[in-house]
């Protein structure tokens, strides 16, 4: 299994089958034969070719949220719009049978441990992938809590898998699916939405559309407890700094910064990183083009679902540092371990509008404390050897020296 604490890791994967399910929108089933991957609705994966074909400044890997069901052993499904990238050309352009990388499955969008809650997604575009998972998932397993889906798309030709969730819908009376052309309202919200403060939310999609219904929600008394995201987490906050421009004012500062040893990111309040110096492009592997407009997730994301809970307690609503000692993966895919120290960043007023991360790799002093620690067991182990062997041959002299007494007396007494 690659959950259960268990470090996730590289999986060799094939092309499958290739689909255009939407307008500008392509599905690609990936084969997974290898024992032991499995994943969990709502979970979402890297996905790496082993050579761009084409300039990518963002480099080979994408993070793709899994739209098939975790029922459906040995493959993956993933759906992206089809808009020109390097990546994405070069990956669609892979024949059936192609060879590429899965990293993962990482995140816990999944639903809440309370049976009966009920929960609303609100998906934009292809931001539904994720919840295509989760709602074929409640399908196949005959999930009874109330599940409703509100769509989004800015025309018809781009909805996903509309057929299938009718389907879906007409066979499930637990299950509503609701779609709209066009942006997201509070109007269309509250007419789907009977008693908004006592569901759990799940909004994904484009980051400006996520942005603008969480504030819908906030305005109109949901709670931030009560909302999910996938990539990044909208506090009320967030909705009015922008790190960006403050940034872009700090040149001494960003010459600092930059010119330090050490690893160090500047995140939005949102975590997407606007700023990677040096000494992240070294530690992580990944250059500052493929790290900024990403999540830390690009390396991060191998801890139990309880540290990353904690963490953003700590940093976002408790408004403090956070220090730990954490696994990360490097582009190479290997595994390292830093000390980690997540600091907020306040403006003037004080208000939240990002974050500072450092990073301290800590693997080599790691991998020298556990070397002393099995020389000092092999000292003690070989110290309790040969105490041991001394009492034994204390004991065996003297039963020499016995025997040959009595020899001699038995020699002297003939």
């Amino acid at each position: 299994m690659a959950q259960g604490g268990k470090i996730k890791k590289n999986w060799k994967a094939k092309i499958g089958e290739q689909k255009d399910v939407a307008k500008d929108t392509k599905e690609i089933t990936f084969e997974i034969h290898e024992p032991g991957f499995a994943f969990k609705a709502g979970q979402y994966v890297w996905i790496i070719v082993p050579e761009l074909h084409y300039e990518d400044p963002r480099g080979n890997r994408r993070a793709f949220s899994i739209c098939s069901s975790p029922s459906e052993d040995g493959r993956i499904s993933v759906v992206f719009r089809n808009y020109p990238s390097g990546f994405k050309k070069t990956l669609t352009e892979l024949p059936a049978g192609s060879e590429v990388s899965v990293v993962g499955p990482f995140g816990y969008l999944d639903f809440p441990d309370n049976p009966e809650a009920s929960v609303v997604f609100i998906a934009g575009g292809v931001g539904v992938a994720p919840f295509m998972s989760m709602v074929r998932s409640a399908a196949a397993n005959k999930d009874a809590r109330k599940i409703t889906l509100l769509y989004a798309n800015s025309t018809e030709t781009k909805a996903v898998y509309a057929d299938e969730l009718s389907k879906i819908a007409s066979e499930n009376k637990n299950i509503i699916i609701k779609e709209k052309k066009g942006t997201v309202d509070w109007d269309w919200i509250s007419e789907s939405v009977s008693a908004p403060a006592s569901v759990i939310w799940y909004v994904i999609g484009p980051k400006d559309m996520v942005s603008e219904v969480a504030r819908l929600l906030y305005d109109n008394g949901v709670e931030e407890k009560s909302i999910r995201f996938e990539e990044f987490y909208v506090s009320r906050d967030s909705l009015n700094v922008s790190l960006e421009k403050i940034w872009d004012t700090a040149e001494v500062f960003k010459l600092a910064v930059e010119s330090s040893f050490n690893h160090i990111i500047l995140t939005d309040i949102n975590a997407n990183i606007v700023f990677a110096n040096k000494g992240a492009e070294i530690i992580t592997g990944f250059t500052n083009k493929e790290m900024v407009g990403q999540t830390p997730r690009l390396w991060g994301g191998l801890m139990a679902k309880a540290f990353y809970e904690k963490m953003w307690q700590t940093i976002k609503n408790e408004k403090r540092p956070f220090e730990a000692e954490i696994k990360n993966r490097r582009k190479s895919g290997e595994i390292y371990q830093t000390i980690t120290r997540i600091s907020p960043i306040f403006d003037k007023t004080n208000g939240l509008i990002g974050f500072m991360g450092t990073e301290e790799d800590i693997s080599r002093r790691l991998m020298l404390e556990e070397d002393l620690k099995n020389k000092i067991a092999e000292l003690e182990k070989i110290n309790k050897f040969m105490i041991g062997r001394e009492v034994e041959m204390r004991d065996l002299k003297e039963r020499i020296a016995k025997l040959q007494l009595e020899i001699k007396k038995q020699k002297g007494g003939g």
